[in-house]
């Protein structure tokens, strides 16, 4: 996620949102017979987002886009605990 451009991460913002849309302004405005109207996503009820980041390069992500994620930490691991370590991640976060 710090390797995307901000202007992208902004433009994904309104998914996030309770009830939100995407309006795709940037292909023009639909055929007539949507009456003119700009094209509009909505995310599908199960819509999930995942972002990977590596918080030593390549800057910060924006205030706003960290508000409407959870963090989660890696810390670096030993090659035995590696099976030990996802299991517990996994039951943690419900999966």
């Amino acid at each position: 996620v710090n390797f995307c451009p901000s202007s992208v991460l902004d433009r994904l913002n309104p998914l996030m949102e309770f009830g939100g849309e995407l309006v795709l302004t940037e292909c023009g405005i639909a055929d007539d017979n949507d009456g003119g109207k700009p094209r509009i996503i909505k995310p599908h009820p199960n819509f999930r987002l995942f972002l990977s980041m590596n918080p030593n390069s390549h800057g910060e992500v924006s205030r706003a886009m960290r508000n409407r994620c959870i963090e989660v930490c890696l810390l670096p691991f030993a090659v035995g605990s590696l099976q030990r370590d996802s299991t517990q991640l996994d039951k943690g976060c419900g999966v």
